[in-house]
C-alpha cells in the first residue's frame, strides 16, 4: 500500500505512521500482534533508523528506508538510507537499491519507496550529487525478475520529486519543473507527467480546458489505481479558493471537482489531502474539509467525503454507524483498495480527542477508525495514546482486514523502527 497523502494498496487495513510510540490496538476487530518489519531475515534488529513503510495489497510485503547495515549480509556501513522489502510470510528482507550508478555521480541514498497493488512492482527515488548538486533518479524494480531499471534522466526531477503509481505498477505520474517533455501543461513552475512506464511514452497533462489554466501553481499528486484519472490541487496567483483538479488519461482533459470552491475553501493555508479510490461505483475522490457539505455533517471541524466522478454523488466518510458526527478533526484521508469482488471498500481515519464511537472514551487520544463502505460500518482499530509525539501519520487500508496497520516508533534513544500490527 502507499498513499501520501499519496497511495494505497488493498487486503488488509493498513495505517502507516511516521511516529515514536507503539500504536494500542483494541480488541474491536479481534486479537492482534505486533511484528517487527525493520529486521534482517535471521531476526536481527536494525541498527539503524528505518522509516516510510509501505505495504502491497495482499499484505504480504512491507517496503521501507533504513540506514542500518546489518539487515542483509554483506551490507556496507555508511550515512546512506537504502530501500529494503519485508516478505512478511517467508521471513525473508531484501535489500533493493543496490548497484545504482550514475556517470561521473557519487551516490547518496534512496528514499520514498512505492509498491504496487500486486506486489510486484517497487518504485523509489535515489541521489546522486556531482560537484555538489543533488540529481535525483526514479527507479523501477521487478520482484519477480530482480531488474532494476532507471526511468528518468538527469535533470528530469525536483529535489523534493513526488509521484504516484497505478495499481498494476504500469503508469506512473510525477511532477517537474524542467520542460524536457511535449508538454501541454499550464504556464506553472511545476508541471504533471504521465509516464507509460513498459514503453517509456511520457505525456505532459493537458488544461486548455481549464479556463484561465495558466494562472495556478500546482501542488500534490494521486493516481486511481487503474491509471486512468489523476488527481492534484491548485491556487490562483491572483488568490481566492484552493481548486481539485482531475485529468481524464482516457479523454486528456482536465476539469476542477464542481464542489472544491465550496469544500475547500476553508484549506488555503495548510494544502489539501485527498486521496482517490477505484470502487465497484466507480472512481471516488476523498478529500477533507470543514465546510458542511452534507446535512448529515453536523461539527464545524475536519471531515472526509467521497465524490464520484460518474454520478456526482457525495457521502460523508468520518461519521460512525448511527450518523454521529464529533467535532473532531479527522486526519491523514488513508484511502485504501478493496478486494476483486468489493473494490474500494474501506477507508481509515483518525480522530483526535474526540471519539467517533459513543464506546470510546473522550481522552485526547488520536484514535484510529476504519469505516466500511459496503456495509456502513465504522470500527476503532486503534489509539494513539500521545498523538503530539508523532512526526507525521498517513492512513492505508487494505481490504481483508488481516494486516491492520503499520508504523514507526521509536524503539530506543534515537533510533526508529517499523512494525505491523496484523490479526
Amino acid at each position: 500500500m502507499q498513499r501520501i497523502h499519496f497511495v494505497l494498496p488493498k487486503y488488509a487495513a493498513i495505517l502507516i505512521l511516521a511516529a515514536c510510540f507503539i500504536i494500542a490496538p483494541t480488541s474491536t476487530l479481534a486479537a492482534w500482534k505486533t511484528v517487527k518489519i525493520s529486521v534482517s531475515s535471521t531476526g536481527s534488529f536494525a541498527n539503524g533508523n528505518s522509516r516510510e513503510p509501505a505495504v502491497s495489497a495482499d499484505g504480504r510485503y512491507v517496503v521501507f528506508i533504513s540506514f542500518a547495515s546489518n539487515l542483509v549480509t554483506g551490507d556496507i556501513s555508511d550515512s546512506s538510507s537504502d530501500v529494503f522489502v519485508r516478505n512478511l510470510v517467508t521471513g525473508v528482507t531484501k535489500k533493493i537499491s543496490i548497484n545504482l550508478k550514475l556517470a561521473g555521480a557519487t551516490y547518496y541514498g534512496s528514499y520514498h519507496p512505492r509498491i504496487s497493488e500486486t506486489g510486484r512492482y517497487l518504485f523509489f527515488v535515489s541521489d546522486f550529487y556531482v560537484f555538489g548538486r543533488k540529481i535525483p533518479i526514479l527507479y523501477k524494480h521487478d520482484l519477480n525478475t530482480g531488474v532494476t531499471k532507471a526511468l528518468t534522466k538527469s535533470g528530469v526531477l525536483d529535489y523534493s520529486p513526488t509521484f504516484d503509481i497505478s495499481s498494476d505498477g504500469r503508469y506512473l505520474v510525477f511532477d517537474s519543473s524542467a520542460r524536457v517533455f511535449p508538454d501541454f501543461s499550464m504556464k506553472s513552475l511545476v508541471h504533471k507527467y504521465v509516464m507509460d512506464t513498459d514503453t517509456g511514452k511520457i505525456e505532459g497533462i493537458n488544461f486548455k480546458d481549464v479556463p484561465d489554466a495558466s494562472g495556478f501553481t500546482l501542488y500534490g499528486l494521486r493516481v486511481s489505481l487503474n491509471g486512468r484519472y489523476v488527481a492534484f490541487w491548485g491556487q490562483h496567483y491572483s488568490g481566492g479558493p484552493i481548486q481539485l483538479f482531475v485529468y481524464d488519461h482516457a479523454t486528456q482533459k482536465a476539469k476542477v471537482m464542481p464542489f472544491s470552491k465550496v469544500a475547500i475553501k476553508d484549506l488555503r493555508s495548510q494544502g489539501l489531502e485527498f486521496d482517490m479510490i477505484d470502487s465497484a461505483s466507480g472512481t471516488l475522490v476523498a478529500y477533507k474539509t470543514r465546510s458542511n457539505i452534507l446535512a448529515a455533517d453536523t461539527n464545524t471541524d475536519l471531515d472526509i467525503y467521497t465524490y464520484n466522478l460518474a454520478t456526482g454523488q457525495q457521502n460523508l466518510v468520518s461519521v460512525s454507524d448511527t450518523g454521529y458526527t464529533p467535532s473532531c478533526k479527522t486526519l491523514n484521508c488513508g484511502v485504501g483498495i478493496g478486494s476483486s469482488s468489493s473494490n474500494g471498500r474501506y477507508i481509515t481515519f483518525n480522530s483526535v480527542g474526540y471519539p467517533m464511537l459513543m464506546s470510546d472514551p473522550a481522552t485526547s487520544s488520536l484514535f484510529i477508525y476504519r469505516r466500511d463502505l459496503n456495509l456502513g460500518i465504522t470500527r476503532r482499530i486503534g489509539v494513539l495514546p500521545s498523538p503530539n509525539s508523532y512526526d507525521s501519520i498517513s492512513n492505508e487500508v487494505s481490504n481483508d482486514g488481516r494486516l491492520q496497520f503499520v508504523f514507526v516508533k521509536w524503539n530506543r534513544i534515537d533510533r526508529c523502527d517499523v512494525f505491523a500490527v496484523v490479526q
